[in-house]
C-alpha cells in the first residue's frame, strides 16, 4: 500500500519486467560468452576472464540467475494480485 491505496498491479510489474528481461538477457551473454572462452572458441577471451580480474567479471555472472528470479517474483506477484480479492 501506498498512501493508504493499492498500488496498481502495471506499476509494479512493468518495470520488474523489463529489468528482468534486460538481466535475463544480458545474462545469457555473460554466461554463453564464459562457455566460448572455456571451450577455446574466443580468441582473446582469456584476457577478458582472467583469474586475476575476478572481481571484474565474477559478479556479473549472477545476472541471469538474478534475472530470472526477478522475472518468476514478477509474474507469480501479478497472478496472486489478479486473484487475489480487494481488502479496501
Amino acid at each position: 500500500m501506498f498512501g493508504g491505496r493499492r498500488v496498481p498491479v502495471p506499476l509494479a510489474t512493468v518495470p520488474a519486467g523489463a529489468v528482468a528481461v534486460v538481466l535475463t538477457g544480458t545474462g545469457f551473454t555473460l554466461w554463453r560468452t564464459l562457455l566460448a572462452m572455456l571451450a577455446g572458441a574466443v580468441p582473446g577471451g582469456e584476457v577478458a576472464f582472467d583469474v586475476g580480474n575476478w572481481a571484474a567479471w565474477l559478479g556479473n555472472l549472477a545476472w541471469l540467475p538474478w534475472g530470472l528470479a526477478l522475472g518468476a517474483a514478477t509474474v507469480a506477484y501479478r497472478r496472486r494480485r489478479r486473484t487475489a480479492p480487494a481488502h479496501d
